[in-house]
């Protein structure tokens, strides 16, 4: 997963990408953001179709204000100009679930 590290970084691969983009906003923290790592990294490596990036909203708080985020993990997904935001840890099977929906996938 690639780090975005300001609020132009991603408005460009917002504005850019062919492919669906997930961001995995976290802080250093936050324990649920830590335990959701790992399994997002598994994801990015397994749903080759979507693009997965992380951003501390530590870091970067008018990126987190700028798309409403209030807690932490919050995950932004983003096709074709359009976008959505969930929070929330979750197991792996329900988190791809939640990105399939969104999206239109079928996994």
């Amino acid at each position: 997963m690639v780090e975005i590290n300001n609020i132009e970084e991603l408005k460009d691969i917002m504005e850019q990408t062919r492919k669906p983009v997930v961001v995995d906003f976290y802080a250093e923290w936050c324990g649920p953001c830590k335990a959701m790592a790992s399994m997002l990294e598994e994801l990015s490596n397994e749903m080759e179709d979507v693009d997965f990036y992380k951003l501390n909203i530590e870091d970067n708080p008018d990126v987190a204000s700028e798309f409403s985020i209030t807690s932490v993990p919050s995950f932004l997904v983003v096709e074709t100009g359009r976008w959505q935001v969930f929070t929330g840890a979750m197991p792996k099977r329900t988190f791809q679930n939640k990105i399939s929906e969104i999206l239109g996938l079928s996994i």
